[in-house]
């Protein structure tokens, strides 16, 4: 992982643990003095993120229902494993980590992506 993939909020994760980044965190890892690891994306975490799971009928693909996790305008396919806005068109993408969707998801709405800590 780079640090010019991080922006200050992004989830990672150090020594095992959820750890949220701060500006001097950055500059650590970009110097090689703190090793990180991306925080694979999964459905659990996605609910932790606040997406809400849907089940979409459908008769696509022979199967009669598919299920979907929402954000507002954000989609995301469970049988595909990609993300969409609603109602917009070529917008498909397949972000594999927390911090990927984070700094998607800011890019796109100027609002961050929290985790919901237990």
């Amino acid at each position: 992982m780079k640090a010019n993939e991080l922006r200050i909020d992004n989830w990672i994760m150090q020594s095992g643990k959820l750890h949220r980044l701060h500006a001097v965190d950055i500059d650590y890892i970009y110097h090689g003095h703190i090793v990180v690891e991306p925080i694979p994306l999964t459905l659990e975490l996605l609910e932790k993120i606040g997406f809400e799971k849907e089940t979409k009928k459908c008769s696509i693909e022979g199967r009669d229902t598919f299920d979907i996790y929402t954000l507002g305008d954000f989609v995301y396919n469970t049988s595909h494993g990609h993300f969409w806005i609603s109602g917009k068109y070529g917008f498909f993408v397949e972000p594999l980590y927390v911090h990927q969707l984070q700094n998607l998801y800011f890019a796109l709405t100027g609002h961050e992506l929290t985790i919901k800590q237990d």
